[in-house]
């Protein structure tokens, strides 16, 4: 008898202007790409015809895992578990690439980049590094951007932030 599957991890890539929120854009693991493809073209279908009212927008990327949960906390999280991450990397960048096809994409810059959680700090450095440079490579971002990430004191030390 095979194992019951996990529950895939979502990444929570979503534009904000700033007069309204933009909508949500959940990918699944790569073991379903073809409804992730229905999916994602679904939408995209919405987010192409729901353009930011201002060239500059704010970016928010959730990552979903924590070590612990906190009884506090009210965010979508999951354990972080081995190959967990791996698998929201790759929804990561793949919904990353299908939002940079709406058509309104060339018109808009990225002034803020917030990587939320759950826990962000728990990305290793190089991690964190290849999604800085997937948005880069991928829509404008303002020379000012504020970047940010959410840390837990638990997960981050001098020598992690000095990479």
């Amino acid at each position: 008898m095979a194992a019951p599957l996990e529950a895939p991890p979502r990444t929570g890539l979503r534009r904000q202007s700033r007069r309204s929120n933009g909508g949500h854009l959940h990918s699944q693991d790569a073991t379903i790409s073809d409804t992730l493809l229905t999916s994602g073209r679904a939408a995209l279908d919405v987010l192409g015809t729901t353009a930011p009212a201002e060239p500059a927008i704010g970016l928010y990327l959730h990552v979903p895992f924590c070590a612990l949960r906190c009884h506090f906390c009210s965010f979508t999280t999951a354990p972080f578990r081995e190959g967990a991450m791996a698998r929201y990397l790759a929804a990561l960048h793949r919904e990353i690439e299908l939002v940079a096809t709406a058509p309104w994409t060339p018109d808009v810059r990225l002034e803020t980049v917030f990587l939320g959680g759950g826990t962000p700090s728990l990305l290793e450095a190089g991690e964190l590094a290849d999604i800085l440079g997937h948005l880069r490579g991928t829509f404008t971002i303002a020379p000012e951007a504020e970047i940010t990430v959410e840390c837990n004191p638990e997960s981050v030390d001098a020598l992690k932030l000095a990479d």
